[in-house]
């Protein structure tokens, strides 16, 4: 008798135990599906975020770039115009260089926002006093006439958002995120594919040839007063980056020094596993493309592509002198003097 009820013990024991077993493994499975289910979920929540974020970036870059091409396409019928009005009301407006780069200020939605809410006519006359007050500044001059923007004037009824009807205005605005439209002449920099169509051992008279010349010139634009203590080794170090990116561009396959001596396959510069490729020999379609240059680093072109200006892709072979960033028509001014036997040797 005895007997018997440890052993009934024994197997209620034993399927009380299991039981819990069971119960355990299902609890188990059931939180890592739980919690597969909700990580698969944040990480398709975060990429559609992502996409949809990217798709209204993209959309809010077209408008920028749509918008100032409105502008710069107004600029064109009205800057005759514009130039008379401006010239009687003494009021400093360059009509050589679009309006969109003399006042970016004026091409950016965060400031129709702040002109179309409450309090924005004072907020943006203040804007466009500041406005003034700086091309007066960069050019010396003193204007007559008072900057307005809001009901609105800009220098004595020459660019009005008055014109703009608020309710239009506010409906247009209604979207998430800002944008602002930004231009700049391209033939104020140094245009990187101009080494294409030269010819490195071209002979000439007296003094370097076109293709040498170039080259100088982009040393002395490296060596430019913004950009000089990104060399460690100076002149040395800018020359034979220079070297690298014009023999990369231009259509021959020799490295060419200074004075149309050659050295070498250019290719040479690319050997090994970290390379895998020759020299292009033709015209960059980016400036991104840099980085393929041999000796080209980060810790200097990152700083010159950011402040836009010196370099690009686009363009001829000239300058533009009337609009070239300061540090641009320095290196002109030392290039040439350097260039001319007749004047003494300057530095900057």
């Amino acid at each position: 008798m005895i007997l018997r009820i440890k052993m009934f013990f024994r197997k209620e024991h034993s399927e009380r135990g299991a039981a819990l077993m069971i119960v355990l493994s299902i609890v188990t499975v059931l939180s890592i599906l739980v919690m597969q289910f909700f990580h698969k979920a944040v990480i398709e929540r975060n990429l559609a975020n992502n996409l949809r974020n990217r798709f209204s970036a993209e959309l809010l870059a077209e408008s920028a770039v749509n918008i100032t091409k409105l502008q710069m396409t107004l600029w064109a019928k009205a800057k005759g115009q514009l130039s008379s009005m401006a010239g009687g009301a003494n009021i400093p407006i360059d009509v050589s260089a679009p309006f969109c780069s003399q006042f970016p200020e004026l091409m950016s939605t965060s400031l129709l926002r702040m002109i179309f809410s409450e309090g924005g006519k004072e907020a943006a006359e203040k804007l466009a006093a500041e406005i003034k007050a700086k091309k007066e500044e960069e050019r010396g001059e003193s204007g007559k006439e008072e900057i307005k923007i809001g009901d609105v004037d800009v220098g004595g009824s020459l660019f009005g958002i008055g014109a703009f009807d608020k309710e239009k205005a506010e409906k247009f605005l209604k979207f998430e995120g800002d944008f602002a439209g930004v231009c700049s002449d391209e033939s104020s920099k140094f245009n990187i594919n101009m080494f294409a169509s030269m010819d490195p051992s071209k002979p000439v008279l007296s003094g370097l040839n076109a293709y040498d010349s170039a080259k100088q010139l982009l040393v002395k634009i490296l060596l430019s007063r913004r950009y000089r203590g990104l060399f460690p080794d100076g002149e040395r170090e800018a020359s034979e980056i220079v070297r690298n990116i014009a023999d990369y561009v231009d259509k021959n396959s020799e490295i060419n020094e200074i004075g149309g001596v050659t050295r070498g396959n250019e290719d040479s510069l690319y050997t090994g596993v970290k390379w895998g490729y020759g020299a292009k020999n033709t015209k960059l379609i980016s400036l991104s493309e840099l980085n393929l240059i041999a000796g080209v680093d980060d810790k200097w072109l990152m700083p010159l592509l950011a402040d836009g200006d010196a370099i690009t892709i686009y363009g001829s072979d000239k300058i533009n002198v009337c609009t070239a960033s300061d540090d641009i028509v320095s290196a002109l001014i030392l290039d040439y003097a350097n260039s001319s036997p007749s004047i003494p040797d300057i530095k900057e």
